[in-house]
């Protein structure tokens, strides 16, 4: 029920649509387990692809971690350079 009731709710399955999709199915020939079935195939292709696009942008979001890192040691090092040789002067 509990998953059922989450395929429902992932596409949006109004309540008063899916208090008659058992009617609706059987005037299409379908039962509610195959129905269920092919949703949930599809439930799983989806999620796996929002995890794919998820994992894709968290990597990208370290590179540019890694980038910003790298550019505040640079800019630190230069800082210091510049006192280093105001310094000496």
């Amino acid at each position: 029920m509990i998953f059922k009731n989450s395929v429902l709710a992932h596409f949006k399955i109004p309540e008063a649509v899916a208090a008659g999709l058992p009617s609706l199915l059987k005037f299409r020939g379908m039962s509610e387990k195959k129905f269920f079935e092919i949703a949930a195939v599809k439930f799983f292709e989806e999620l796996e692809e929002e995890t794919q696009e998820a994992m894709e942008m968290l990597e990208s979001e370290s590179k540019m971690a890694g980038q910003s890192l790298a550019l505040d040691a640079a800019l630190a090092d230069a800082r210091k350079q510049i006192r280093n040789s105001r310094g000496q002067q």
